[in-house]
């Protein structure tokens, strides 16, 4: 993806944090594995699974529950009228069915594939950081994203991988005055989950008043992803009779997300206070604890670039918004300013206790997220 100087040395400052946290990941799977199955019973029956005819789950299936059995589902039978997996969207699904076998091997080509974009993606944002605040900064950015508490997705076939690609590469492109490939990514944003669409603030800010404004395609890279959009209405009408059928969709699921929940004020406050202090999928105090430390960031976010601030703020709050701050602490993976930031305080900030006590909370709560995801239980 790289053609900069910085590249072989992101390279080599990215791949120490992605090896702590595979090994972190594979340890946590094989104890799952070894210590005895499904937690609790019945969930491998009650929820969409992978391979969809097999009776038991085996030693591959954990990698593939939850949204990874929704996108495989998708990458072989495509959106059909109704269907709970209609709430996922299209690029990803269309990536897998390339090779798609219908068995465990689309398991592990799916988790390899989210782990090398994942990998390119943190490469991409740690050039970025780099070009701007130094290498030291930059390398804090790696070791901050992979011990997040649900990174454990970038290592299976959820989207967030390459969700994460096309946003950072986005910028990446744009910086190097290669407008194109940004258009096209900036297109492509809006085919792979809901929130890419909420880039156009940010490209606007950028496309009208950054350093490439005069250019002749500068103006109209906010439309992309409104064109990204619609062509994934266009294909959920051709697929269902009903272009909407894909929002109509996140009826099947908890808190049911809609802009409903989000002008609905008494329900949103109460959302927001009345927590539990546990790890379940609609009133966990984690989702609610890094939904304000985001907030808390936004400063230094718009210190950092404008146009990222605009990100963030339309990607975390209509979220958490809308989805009353379901699955909020898997989402953060997205705001990938945020990253900067922290880490950017951090490094002025010069505590080295600071920061070796955060990344060692951060590793332990992505064990926790992990085992969860691992033994059928939410994890976000």
């Amino acid at each position: 993806m790289s053609s900069s100087p910085f590249a072989s040395r992101s390279v080599r400052a990215v791949f120490p944090p992605l090896i702590v946290h595979l090994c972190l990941l594979i340890s946590i799977w094989v104890f799952y594995s070894l210590s005895g199955g499904e937690s609790p019973p019945g969930n491998w029956h009650a929820y969409k699974h992978w391979p969809p005819d097999a009776e038991t789950p085996g030693w591959l299936s954990p990698l593939a529950n939850w949204d990874p059995s929704h996108y495989l589902h998708l990458a072989q039978s495509g959106y059909t009228p109704d269907n709970p997996s209609n709430a996922f969207y299209p690029l990803w699904p269309l990536i897998l069915r390339i090779g798609l076998t219908g068995g465990v091997a689309d398991i592990v080509a799916g988790s390899l594939l989210a782990t090398v974009l994942s990998f390119l993606a943190v490469v991409a944002l740690h050039e970025l950081s780099e070009a701007r605040f130094g290498r030291p900064t930059a390398d804090r950015v790696g070791w901050l994203i992979y011990s997040a508490p649900c990174a454990h997705v970038f290592n299976v076939p959820y989207s967030e991988s390459l969700c994460l690609l096309l946003l950072v590469g986005v910028f990446w492109f744009w910086d190097r005055g290669q407008l194109i490939l940004a258009c096209t990514l900036a297109f492509l944003v809006s085919l792979a989950r809901p929130v890419g669409a909420f880039i156009v603030p940010a490209l606007f800010v950028e496309g009208w008043f950054g350093a490439h404004r005069a250019k002749p395609l500068s103006k109209a890279l906010p439309l992309f992803p409104v064109l990204g959009y619609g062509t994934y209405l266009a294909m959920m009408y051709l697929s269902t009779g009903n272009a909407f059928d894909g929002i109509q969709a996140q009826k099947f699921y908890a808190n049911h997300p809609s802009l409903g929940n989000a002008v609905d004020l008494s329900g949103l406050a109460d959302s927001l206070i009345l927590t539990k202090w546990d790890l379940e999928s609609t009133h966990s105090i984690l989702d609610r604890v890094m939904f304000v430390l985001v907030l808390v960031t936004l400063p230094m976010v718009w210190r950092i670039r404008p146009s990222w601030f605009w990100w963030v703020i339309a990607a975390a709050i209509i979220p958490a918004a809308t989805n009353w701050f379901l699955s909020f602490r898997r989402f953060e993976l997205l705001l990938f300013p945020v990253f900067v930031a922290w880490a950017r305080w951090f490094e002025m900030g010069n505590s080295r206790w600071a920061w070796w006590y955060t990344l060692l909370l951060s590793f332990i709560l992505q064990a926790v997220m992990t085992y969860r995801f691992l033994s059928f239980n939410w994890a976000g």
